[in-house]
């Protein structure tokens, strides 16, 4: 089992695990005793107690030697047996624009369309008084293949224009009244993309269900708000909220082709409203954009990042769009999806997303690229393959996120090219998603190929972890157990897939924190318990050592600490 590869590839030094004190200058502020503290050091060595000065751990180790460090102003914090770990990194995560849009769109995710209906009808008297109704969160298995339809919307609400994104956020469902006013028909085709707005096979009437940026149509004729025009105060104190009660201390934002969010980010930082947590924002790079040259979108990255770099904000990666998604066969994939000689859609031409790449890792941008299926994973890793034979090896720490369907040929190059595999682990369970509705999309066998966490982790590649909020929850307990059990939370389906695939928990943990630190490049300061370091981390109410993997989702996270201050606390 290489569960420590992290550590041992990748971090140039250890500090020593209790050593005594040299000099007053060691003397704490803050004094945590009476804990079972995983530091997920190296050597996943065990603690009771911790000195910090600073923000930053003095001493990790006994409780006898902890107090040589005490004096009369120190703040002691008895944990009373409790469990503490480092704190989390998530590392694909749209929080910003969740918290602004918490309003705009109500929640309909069931796992029934009778649920659907309900919390639809809910949303509606919500936003009684708007001129759109719209919400997010169905799940695509209620409608198999073919993708839910206007009639069922049109019955709901007759009256006024309305829209819901998927789960997933890359597709929508819309009514007859969007679709009219939007002037979408039988014969509107979205640019070279004749298959993303779905028509009915008979009457060639569209159905309700557009895919990938056909949504826009629809989408950027509602009523949008203006994001610069938030109450700063509000919308981060809501941030900080949300992070810090899931014990998140560190997290990239892959932007949503929004450069506003940037703005707002760098505006409150600069406001001293980000004192909880750090940013790496994803800068987004346009999708053949044939207005501008690469050079040109290159300079244009290189001054967004220039001018909205901070202190609490990094602005040295990028986000690629590679493909789609599965459920709506725009992932691209290597061989047909069922009953199809489609291959779904690479939004880039290899050879040009190879030369995008070359120059973006040439200007030292940490890529973080969306690809879902085999084809557009293999595409990305031969565009670093080729920067890296042209730029030489920048270690720029490029991540994958997603990656749901690696080729099994392709896992090792993630090592080979020091490429993160960022895992989206709440995603992965026994859900009819995977036991009807992709079996019927791409079969059987390569079902059982997604989200190979194991065979990752095996083979020595770098693993990070990113929720995908608000697509999932932030909830990192619901995460970590579903990447243990690859099943759903309380489900009494005992079928598992590929459970061979299944992470144990001291691997998943690294992925939280001293991967996502490796992935953010703070591993010397952040991510691990240990002499030197941040004190970044987290107290909860039970060992997860110590408890039936089916009962993780369970734990109370009680405090988040970070740089040393209290940042949460579970009243």
């Amino acid at each position: 089992m290489k569960t420590n590869f992290i550590f041992i590839a990748l971090i140039f030094f250890w500090t020593s695990y209790g050593q005594p004190i040299k000099s007053a200058e060691t003397y704490a502020d803050l004094l945590i005793v009476n804990a079972e503290i995983y530091t997920v050091d190296a050597a996943k060595s065990w603690a009771e107690a911790m000195a910090i000065k600073d923000g930053k751990i003095i001493y990790v180790g006994s409780l006898l030697e902890a107090k040589k460090h005490q004096t009369e102003l120190t703040k002691i914090i008895d944990c009373e047996g409790k469990f503490i770990m480092p704190a989390l990194y998530d590392l694909h995560c749209h929080i910003l624009q969740a918290a602004l849009d918490e309003e705009r769109y109500f929640k309909i995710q069931s796992s029934s369309i009778e649920g659907t209906i309900i919390k639809i009808k809910e949303g509606v008297i919500k936003q009684e008084k708007n001129t759109w109704i719209t919400g997010a969160g169905y799940l695509p298995e209620l409608f198999g293949e073919i993708g839910p339809n206007k009639s069922l919307l049109d019955s709901l609400i007759p009256d006024k224009p309305a829209y819901f994104f998927d789960i997933g956020y890359h597709n929508i469902w819309v009514n007859s009244k969007a679709l009219h006013l939007a002037n979408i028909t039988k014969e509107t085709i979205y640019k070279d993309h004749a298959d993303w707005i779905v028509k009915d096979k008979i009457t060639g009437d569209p159905t309700g269900w557009l895919k990938e940026e056909a949504r826009e149509l629809v989408t950027h004729i509602a009523p949008r708000p203006n994001y610069l025009e938030a109450d700063m105060k509000f919308t981060f104190s809501r941030v900080a909220e949300m992070l810090a009660e899931n014990g998140i201390v560190s997290v990239q934002d892959p932007s949503s082709f929004d450069v506003n969010l940037l703005k707002l980010y760098h505006a409150a930082d600069s406001m001293g409203l980000i004192n909880s947590f750090n940013v790496s924002f994803g800068l987004p790079f346009p999708i053949k954009n044939n207005t501008i040259s690469l050079d040109e979108s290159l300079s244009d990255l290189l001054s967004l990042s220039k001018r909205y770099q901070s202190k609490n904000i990094k602005t040295k990666t990028v986000k690629l769009f590679i493909d789609g998604t599965l459920e709506s066969q725009t992932a691209a994939v290597v061989e047909p999806y069922l009953n199809s000689v489609e291959r779904g859609t690479l939004l880039y031409d290899p050879l040009q997303l190879k030369i995008i790449i070359q120059k973006l890792d040439s200007a030292a941008f940490q890529l973080h690229f969306h690809s879902t299926g085999d084809r557009a994973i293999r595409a990305s890793l031969d565009g670093i393959e080729y920067a890296i034979h042209v730029n030489g090896n920048n270690f720029g720490r490029h991540q994958i996120a997603h990656a749901n369907l690696p080729h099994p040929d392709d896992i090792p190059r993630f090592r080979k090219l020091g490429v993160i595999a960022n895992m989206q682990l709440w995603w992965m369970d026994n859900s009819t998603y995977y036991t009807d509705l992709l079996p019927s999309i791409i079969g059987k066998n390569r079902v059982q190929q997604m989200h190979p966490f194991k065979s990752f982790s095996n083979q020595g590649v770098l693993l990070s972890v990113g929720s995908d909020y608000p697509i999932t929850t932030l909830n990192p307990f619901e995460a970590i157990q579903k990447a243990i059990t690859r099943k759903e939370i309380d489900s009494n389906n005992e079928q598992i897939i590929s459970e061979n695939e299944c992470l144990d928990l001291s691997e998943t943990i690294a992925a939280y924190t001293i991967g996502g630190a490796y992935a953010q490049f703070m591993e010397k300061e952040a991510g691990s318990l240990e002499i030197g370091k941040c004190a970044d981390f987290i107290l909860l109410d039970k060992n997860l050592f110590s408890i039936d993997p089916t009962e993780i989702h369970k734990t109370k996270l009680l405090k988040t600490f970070y740089r040393g201050n209290q940042v949460f606390e579970n009243k």
